[in-house]
């Protein structure tokens, strides 16, 4: 949390007070106070992938609203719930084996490490999905989230950070290196996650407004103006405009928080609006354009590249999906078997829908997004790695999904062109917002036929040089690439 919003690692000072920045080791279990103060409802259950189970949070039900989980009839629920209570009364049998066996009596029955095992595995399924139904078997509307857990507590500080050696409880409270007037403090009975929630977004707090700019800044110029954009600790690197990061989050503020404004005042700027043109002298004094005498070139992030397909194909489907593609997917299959599961696509990009609504999964990424520099699901990661290697080419040219994107613009090409020479221009429009020179528009209409007269009359070889043609044009840099 503190990363992402603060650009500051607290976690840090678990073990011991930050060695960099003001953190001390206070801070850090004050903060943990408020999320030991949380439950969290992650709608999983035990499983040999997942060790970590939860509760689902139960929603209200809405007039016409669709429910991804399936119901099951009387009779099926009642012999869930019968087997449910088989391997329920399992785990107290072993329970009661293990606390005798503690006690140094001899066991009604002993039990070996996998039969204990077992009977996690085989319970977590069945009580997963009883979760998923109410009483009378009907799919209940449910979703993750968070709730106050109901038994606040401060957390004790642990020497050096390690469990069974706890020293002076915390109180809940807010990093005091960044005292701020007017702060809440937090009740007895809350766990505080309201007041924090009060006390990030609050004006004269000195880096979320910054922090949240400079994320803007570096998605929209390619770098940040504080490049690591992480990290505004000692650590990290000094702004490269230190007045213009304050005006903006002024700005920021005062404006109310607005992201639209935020944007518009920044794609308006002359400076958004350079050309991205190389000048020799000007690269010899500045070459990491850090002084932003030109718009920088810079590849297209693995969502982007994705919409962007689907786009000039005139394939996205720009509406909300209802739930997530995976739970559309599995059903009602442990998700922890999806990798082993052979009924499902290899490659889960399996929609129209933009990027942003693919799966994340972390062991099994969509090919689109594990191939072009996605972030890695498990770290905080605000700014990502740019390659350039031979893999991506194959995915370009021996994916299915680039392959049927092609065949589709391919379609939408005949259809709203009527000659050749307009085919080619209307490709150029769509792929690279611009219009082909002569020697471009010379040598796509020579790939069409040997004298570059005209695309081929017979239907399988149009189909066939079309197909080509628009997947050539989406593997080609400029495709994925701003300039």
């Amino acid at each position: 949390m503190t990363r992402a919003v603060m650009a500051s690692s607290v976690a840090c000072a678990r073990c011991h007070h930050h060695k960099f920045d003001p953190f001390t080791m206070e801070d850090y279990y004050g903060l943990a106070g408020v999320f030991a103060s949380t439950e969290t409802f992650f709608g999983t259950f035990t499983s040999p992938a997942n060790n970590r189970s939860g509760d689902p949070l139960v929603l209200p039900r809405v007039s016409g609203q669709k429910i991804l989980h399936t119901s099951l009839s009387p009779k099926k629920y009642e012999e869930l719930k019968a087997k449910f209570a088989v391997l329920e009364a399992e785990r107290l049998e072993i329970e009661e084996s293990q606390k005798a066996a503690f006690a140094g009596k001899e066991p009604k029955k002993r039990f070996t490490l996998q039969e204990i095992l077992a009977n996690l595995w085989r319970r977590g399924p069945v009580e997963g999905k009883l979760e998923t139904l109410d009483e009378e078997g009907q799919a209940l509307p449910l979703a993750m989230g968070v709730l106050d857990a109901e038994e606040v507590v401060d957390v004790p500080l642990l020497a050096r950070g390690e469990l069974g050696r706890e020293g002076e409880v915390v109180p809940r409270a807010f990093p005091q290196v960044l005292p701020l007037a007017d702060v809440p403090s937090i009740p007895v009975q809350h766990s505080g996650r309201l007041e924090l929630a009060a006390w990030l977004p609050t004006e004269k707090h000195p880096l979320t407004a910054r922090v949240f700019v400079n994320r803007v800044w570096m998605h929209l110029f390619g770098s940040g103006l504080v490049a690591t954009v992480d990290n505004f600790g000692t650590t990290g690197d000094v702004p490269s405009h230190p007045e213009l990061l304050d005006t903006l989050a002024i700005d920021f503020v005062n404006d109310g928080w607005s992201l639209k404004r935020l944007v518009r005042s920044l794609v308006l700027s002359r400076t958004f609006r350079q050309a991205s043109t190389y000048n020799a002298d000007v690269f010899q004094q500045d070459p990491e354009n850090r002084l932003l005498w030109r718009m920088p070139k810079r590849c297209l992030e693995a969502e982007a590249i994705r919409d962007a397909m689907l786009f000039v194909s005139d394939e996205l489907d720009e509406s909300r999906p209802v739930g997530s593609l995976v739970a559309t997917m599995i059903g009602d299959r442990p998700i922890s078997l999806i990798g082993l599961d052979k009924k499902l696509p290899k490659d889960l990009d399996g929609s129209v829908f933009r990027s942003v609504y693919l799966p994340v999964i972390r062991d099994r990424l969509p090919d689109v997004l594990n191939l072009f520099d996605f972030a890695e699901p498990s770290f905080v990661t605000g700014d990502r790695e740019t390659t350039n290697v031979p893999v991506q080419a194959f995915y370009l040219m021996n994916s299915s999904f680039v392959q049927d994107r092609a065949r589709n613009l391919a379609v939408r090409l005949e259809r709203e062109s009527s000659n050749d020479d307009e085919l080619v221009q209307r490709t150029f429009q769509l792929c690279f917002g611009r219009e082909p020179d002569a020697d471009e528009l010379a040598g796509s209409l020579a790939f069409f036929s040997q004298d570059g007269s005209a695309i081929p009359a017979d239907k399988a070889d149009r189909d066939l040089t079309m197909l080509s043609f628009c997947q050539a044009m989406l593997c080609t840099a400029e495709f994925r690439n701003l300039d």
